[in-house]
């Protein structure tokens, strides 16, 4: 079996892998949930562009994250297994700045994000694209697994 890899600024290491973010607040739930999403093999993957996955694959973040994202991104994810998308934090240029899942795109702040029961597989592509004009803080995007109580942290809406 090929152990699929997850990448971020630190490098990449294999998906199954538990990482934790030395600046989060990160809770025994959460740490909980992400080991039972990597079991059941529900991650994301980076396919191209500066965006990047954390938390071992279970989330996802444009570039520069919090800070703002840079004009003319281009990033792409695939996703493993199926899940349901949990936004943690949201803010593109409305109409311009898109995060697509799948066709359907995204721009705005936490109200016009992919929020709610927004159900992903392996056959779901998800990407985000940015202009030239303006730039916002962008996104963080977690992936839960159908029928698993969401992580404790609750989403930030910008």
């Amino acid at each position: 079996m090929e152990v699929p890899m997850a990448d971020n600024e630190r490098g990449a290491w294999p998906a199954a892998s538990i990482f934790l973010d030395p600046d989060s607040d990160t809770r025994d739930a959460e740490l909980s949930g992400r080991r039972h999403l990597l079991q059941q093999g529900v991650f994301m993957t980076k396919v191209s562009g500066a965006c990047s996955t954390t938390s071992g694959g279970v989330c996802i973040q444009s570039p520069n994250y919090p800070a703002k994202y840079n004009a003319h991104d281009d990033c792409q994810f695939s996703v493993s297994g199926e899940g349901i998308l949990r936004v943690m934090s949201f803010n593109t240029e409305q109409n311009y700045d898109k995060f697509y899942v799948g066709s359907d795109a995204y721009s705005g702040n936490y109200d016009q994000s992919p929020r709610g029961n927004v159900r992903v597989n392996s056959a779901t592509t998800l990407r985000f694209t940015s202009d030239h004009s303006k730039q916002e803080s962008g996104f963080k995007i977690c992936i839960d697994s159908p029928g698993v109580c969401p992580h404790t942290e609750n989403a930030i809406s910008s």
